[in-house]
């Protein structure tokens, strides 16, 4: 599955698991994913391949994750409110 990411994909990965571990704070699954995504717009990937990978990496490192559904359907629904308070 890696083959899908571009290493700019997995740099940001890495470090949102790297931050969330020394701060101790969930990563916000979607909210990230859907940041992630932007990052390589010409590659066609798809926003639960991102958050599969975010939460398999994670668990790895015994990371903790938020998933926030109404982030989930703006991230699916392709709104740009993903960020907002």
């Amino acid at each position: 599955m890696n083959s899908e990411f571009s290493p700019e994909m997995l740099r940001r990965i890495d470090a949102i698991l790297v931050e969330a571990r020394a701060t101790k704070q969930a990563v916000a699954v979607y909210a990230e994913a859907e940041k992630i995504r932007t990052l390589a717009p010409e590659i066609n990937i798809a926003l639960e391949d991102i958050v599969e990978q975010l939460i398999v990496a994670g668990r790895r490192h015994g990371v903790a994750f938020e998933i926030d559904l109404a982030q989930a359907r703006d991230a699916v629904m392709g709104s740009a409110a993903i960020g907002r308070s």
